[in-house]
């Protein structure tokens, strides 16, 4: 038994698995004009399908989920990563060959279900089903419930986080900085000694650097992780 997740608009919660989508707008695997189900193999990777199609991460609609179970008995059809050209994962335009080749499966219907790989993760799967395969009745769907998503995803990915003990630093990022500005400094400071010109922009002492450059280390320290 194969058990699949499908994430979506909670005002479509009550027709998640109708397909209906699919007559209205294009997807990776099809264009408009057939029904079709979008479902991945976790519900953490239907979430991380649906966040990456959300520009405003604040503005996160409210959703819903559901799950389906595909027999073992059941016949799958797949397509391996290895059969796609290499930009089979692009986003807007979506790829003409991965198109085609969910479209050809919708209209020649060998199977109720396609394995396909996940564009976003690309060790993972998705599985597409196709409500109109005489198979389809075989495919046991739940009933949906409220998705509620961590209220720290949208705030990771826009700015700032609410909340300083939640915010994370980059150590390793503020010693390279800090280290990199110091040495710079020494090296324009030994430049001056050996030309013996007189620089302007050179006329603080290496001790000002020094200091400058902790300055810089601690806004970093502080500063919390960027988008």
């Amino acid at each position: 038994m194969i058990e699949v997740f499908r994430l979506a608009r909670a005002e479509f919660k009550d027709s998640l698995w109708s397909g209906e989508g699919g007559l209205h707008v294009d997807g990776r695997w099809h264009t408009p004009g057939k029904r079709i189900v979008y479902t991945a193999q976790s519900l953490s990777l239907a979430q991380l399908e649906v966040l990456v199609h959300i520009a405003d991460r604040r503005l996160i609609p409210p959703l819903a989920y559901a799950s389906a179970s595909i027999p073992d008995t059941m016949r799958i059809a797949a397509i391996e990563p290895t059969a796609l050209p290499a930009d089979w994962r692009r986003f807007a335009p979506y790829s003409a060959t991965t198109q085609r080749l969910g479209m050809k499966w919708l209209m020649e219907m060998p199977t109720a279900v396609l394995k396909v790989p996940s564009a976003v993760s690309e060790t993972e799967w998705n599985f597409l089903l196709n409500p109109a395969h005489t198979d389809f009745k075989g495919v046991k769907t739940s009933v949906s419930k409220d998705f509620y998503m961590d209220p720290r995803v949208p705030s990771q990915w826009t700015g700032r986080l609410s909340h300083a003990r939640w915010a994370p630093t980059r150590p390793a990022r503020t010693s390279c900085g800090a280290s990199a500005l110091l040495a710079r400094h020494r090296r324009e400071v030994l430049d001056h000694r050996r030309s013996g010109e007189e620089r302007a922009h050179l006329g603080t002492p290496l001790r000002e650097g020094r200091r400058a450059a902790k300055s810089h280390r601690m806004i970093f320290e502080r500063r919390p992780l960027d988008p």
